[in-house]
């Protein structure tokens, strides 16, 4: 890893507190708006945290903004996400399901999953319920 400077040590505290969530770079950008942190040096330490490991980037279908998000090596190891769409969380999902879509996926499809690389998108049960308690307050 490269040398950790104030403004890199800064970022990866934010990404750490925010263990479950994927940022944009506009999302980044606006949370460091007015502190004593340059847009390049913004740029610059997400492509090196991303570089050493340490965040994830990610593309986003339907969009070519650079997303990114915390990647603690020892929790994220073999892990698939899920992330929810409307909220943008993260979550592991359950790791018997894993090995179970993992081995179905070798003998059905011949297709060996790269688990440290996956994401599956959809809807967190939080946000199907708001959006059940909406639909509901709605057509009172």
């Amino acid at each position: 890893m490269a040398y950790m400077t104030k403004q890199r040590r800064i970022l990866l505290d934010f990404f750490s507190r925010h263990p479950h969530q994927i940022f944009s770079v506009t999302q980044i950008l606006e949370e460091f708006r007015g502190e004593k942190i340059s847009t390049s040096a913004i740029y610059r330490n997400l492509a090196e945290l991303a570089s050493s490991g340490e965040i994830e980037k990610i593309s986003r279908s339907g969009t070519r903004e650079a997303c990114y998000q915390y990647v603690n090596a020892v929790t994220c190891q073999n892990q698939i996400h899920l992330v929810c769409r409307k909220c943008e969380k993260a979550i592991h999902m359950n790791p018997e399901l894993v090995e179970i879509l993992a081995h179905h996926l070798l003998i059905e499809d011949e297709f060996v999953v790269d688990k440290t690389k996956t994401t599956i998108l959809g809807v967190c049960k939080n946000c199907r319920q708001k959006t059940k308690e909406e639909s509901i307050i709605g057509s009172k």
